[in-house]
């Protein structure tokens, strides 16, 4: 079902971000952002050249004060429908307790336990739990000391192929969307099965479907 005219906004704008924000952008307001003023430009043109109605604003996430402007920013634009936060670090570059200090489970654990608070202001609240993701930061990845075993898990992978940036934006568009208007705080798994394959192996419970 599709969304309605309203503002979309989308932090991070590498290639899971540009992704979604591909995705969904066709008829929605989309408000880009993302700390870097040069990967930003170059998103919003890229956007703007594909017909998408949408504008960039540079934002550090990491900076509460500049979250709160980026909100206020973009409820001055209309009703704020949805908010998809893609803003992330690689393996070899910032520190990890930057943006990316909490670990999967973690993030899993904040996402069920806000669900309720969300709920409560008529919001819904998820997250797309991905396996390793074509992605320019990936493509960096594979040259880096994380290579081998980043490899491993894309050989791997019981899908038989490495997950796009498209497999990510859209699930996220029916997580948005009202046929999932019943799911709130799940952490969804997107890996083409390879949490299963890490868990169990190849023969699982030995069940037969």
């Amino acid at each position: 079902m599709a969304l309605e005219k309203d503002v979309v906004v989308v932090t991070g704008c590498g290639g899971m971000g540009i992704a979604i924000a591909r995705r969904v952008g066709s008829g929605s307001l989309i408000t880009l952002a993302d700390h870097s003023q040069t990967m930003l430009e170059r998103a919003v043109h890229a956007l703007h050249e594909e017909g998408h109605n949408m504008e960039g604003v540079q934002t550090d996430v990491t900076d509460l004060s500049a979250v709160e402007k980026l909100a206020l920013h973009a409820a001055g634009l209309g009703w704020i429908r949805v908010v998809v936060h893609t803003a992330d670090v690689a393996m070899n570059q910032a520190a990890p307790s930057r943006v990316y200090h909490v670990n999967l489970l973690g993030t899993a654990n904040v996402i069920e336990a806000s669900a309720p608070l969300w709920a409560s202001k008529g919001a819904r609240i998820n997250s797309v739990n991905p396996g390793v993701v074509l992605s320019n930061m990936m493509k960096e990845e594979l040259e880096g000391p994380a290579a081998s075993m980043l490899r491993k898990s894309i050989d791997r992978t019981p899908a038989g192929r490495m997950e796009t940036t498209a497999d990510i934006a859209n699930v996220v568009a029916f997580l948005w969307s009202t046929d999932a208007i019943f799911v709130t705080g799940s952490d969804l798994l997107v890996d083409g099965g390879l949490t299963g394959l890490n868990l169990w192996g190849n023969g699982g419970f030995g069940l037969v479907f």
